[in-house]
């Protein structure tokens, strides 16, 4: 069950282990305007460490095998990783932020949000604990930090980001060759 499960991880890490846990109550139907995300963004992120093998220790509960997620291959192919210095097309990254399930506020409050002012891009992804403020001089990118949401004061900077998707599921471009080949796969 998913409480045994959740009982095996936290033994796990409790004893230092990098280990990820997929249960099956962490999909759920959500609020395109839910604020709080919390277990979406663990289910993405531990699925981001799975598709890169970047864990010691995976803990599935029993139901969450028969489940249905999002593919490795749609999940490395959908982030972006965002590094200090680089040059980077703000409309293509809201193009791609929105791709990967983001919603645009005025103000980032939660997981899966992100803002814009002026060379100010605010994001918050599901792999961070605080969302990330990316400052452009130009198209270049000038600073990296992480900030807290309610002072919206910066707490370090850093030198990357990786951005990943805000939903456990992603649309794909062409809906109508998505609806073919789905139809095909039935008949």
């Amino acid at each position: 069950s998913d409480g045994e499960a959740q009982k095996i991880y936290q033994t796990f890490v409790r004893k230092n282990f990098d280990a990820v846990l997929i249960q099956s109550e962490e999909i759920r139907f959500y609020s395109v305007e839910a604020k709080d995300r919390i277990l979406e963004a663990q289910l993405i992120n531990n699925l981001y460490k799975l598709a890169n093998n970047d864990y010691e220790i995976g803990v599935f509960s029993v139901e969450s095998l028969i489940k249905k997620y999002i593919p490795k291959k749609e999940i490395r192919n959908n982030k972006e990783d965002i590094i200090l210095g680089e040059v980077l097309d703000q409309n293509e990254l809201i193009k791609k932020l929105i791709k990967m399930g983001y919603v645009r506020e005025h103000k980032v409050e939660g997981v899966g949000q992100f803002s814009m002012r002026g060379g100010i891009i605010d994001v918050f992804t599901p792999n961070q604990e605080n969302p990330v403020r990316i400052e452009l001089f130009d198209d270049e990118i000038d600073s990296i930090r992480p900030f807290d949401i309610f002072t919206q004061k910066s707490i370090e900077k850093i030198k990357q980001v990786t951005i990943l998707p805000a939903r456990s599921f992603l649309f794909p471009e062409n809906i109508d060759s998505a609806v073919n080949e789905i139809q095909n796969d039935i008949t």
